[in-house]
């Protein structure tokens, strides 16, 4: 059996049975993601919730998010006119942040890129930035 897995990059990855990644439990006995992560289960609620989901590896700390519509950007950039770039990346990261939790003003004790990066790859994945042209 195969399935394919969709990274943060939009690569697609092909898993076959025979190379089926190694599972974790929680203390429950819940499978999850990774160690010290969130449920399988908490995984396919995001899905059906938010049809994409994705995860971004900072070496040492997971963090998992989800794309964002049009509407929400605009309202989110609206209740935030004339905050600074830094502040904004923080505020929008942590809308679509989904683990772990965190709220904007978390952001000063985690690393500095990471605010940043997951709004990067958040305008990537949401379409902000534009596919060069086709030649015709």
């Amino acid at each position: 059996m195969e399935s394919t897995i969709t990274t943060a990059a939009t690569e697609e990855v092909t898993v076959s049975s025979a190379q089926s990644p190694k599972k974790y439990y929680d203390e429950t006995g819940q499978e999850v993601l990774f160690p010290g992560g969130p449920t399988v289960a908490q995984r396919d609620y995001w899905k059906q919730l938010y049809t994409s989901i994705y995860a971004t590896d900072f070496m040492d700390e997971v963090v998992i998010w989800r794309g964002m519509n049009r509407a929400e950007y605009k309202k989110v950039f609206s209740e935030n006119a004339g905050s600074d770039e830094l502040l904004f990346e923080e505020i929008l990261a942590s809308k679509v942040i989904l683990w772990p939790a965190l709220t904007h003003a978390d952001f000063s004790m985690k690393k500095a890129g990471i605010p940043g990066t997951i709004v990067k790859q958040l305008l990537e994945v949401s379409g902000f930035n534009a596919p060069p042209p086709i030649p015709l």
